[in-house]
């Protein structure tokens, strides 16, 4: 970044006779078009009366303060980076007087609340996700039916099927009707109607 710095400054200091940081507005534009910068006259331009003095002059030191030259070297963040400061974000969250608790084991892999269960946590299509049974929750899902203070909000009916439901059983519940619901050799019989004893027919009798 340094060298940034002074390649920059350099763009400046020949115009710049009384070394005062000061040049003429126009060597200020004329430097900036003419190097790498990729840029148009009237942009430089518009930048340049930020940092005039009020004599046509542009202070390129207070430009210089204000230009960012730490670009080139910025980075994305890291994958575990990303996924424990969503964690914190959701984390705060939490209203219940003893803040809901997400501790990491292992890089990827966490521990919610005080079950000792371990989970695998993974960034997938830009979203923090959970591995719960056979798929993925995303955390503000998963936190949602986890968290003390947010399951507040929820249904008796909602909780007493997460409660008596095992991880994953749902999903299986749910492909299992579908199918029988598709299959042509599955059919629902009704009860057989119960048989009525017959009346005795009534018959007179011959007479010879």
């Amino acid at each position: 970044m340094k060298s940034n710095k002074e390649r920059i400054k350099g763009l400046f200091t020949k115009y710049d006779r009384k070394n005062l940081g000061l040049i003429p507005r126009s060597k200020f534009i004329e430097a900036i078009v003419g190097s790498e910068f990729s840029t148009t006259e009237f942009e430089v331009g518009e930048v340049a009366s930020m940092f005039e003095n009020g004599n046509y002059e542009t202070d390129y030191l207070k430009f210089m303060a204000a230009l960012r030259l730490d670009w080139e070297e910025k980075k994305p963040l890291p994958e575990s980076k990303m996924i424990n400061d969503e964690i914190q974000r959701q984390v705060k969250k939490c209203t219940c007087k003893q803040k809901f608790r997400v501790d990491q084991v292992a890089e990827g892999t966490y521990r919610f609340g005080d079950s000792q269960k371990l989970r695998l946590v993974r960034i997938l299509r830009s979203t923090v996700m959970v591995r719960v049974g056979g798929g993925w929750e995303t955390l503000e899902e998963f936190l949602l039916k986890n968290d003390p203070c947010r399951i507040k909000g929820r249904t008796n009916v909602e909780l007493r099927e997460q409660l008596n439901t095992p991880e994953g059983a749902s999903e299986i519940l749910a492909a299992f009707t579908a199918k029988r619901k598709n299959d042509p050799n599955s059919r629902t019989h009704s009860p057989s109607p119960v048989r009525q004893p017959e009346k005795g027919i009534w018959k007179p009798r011959s007479t010879f």
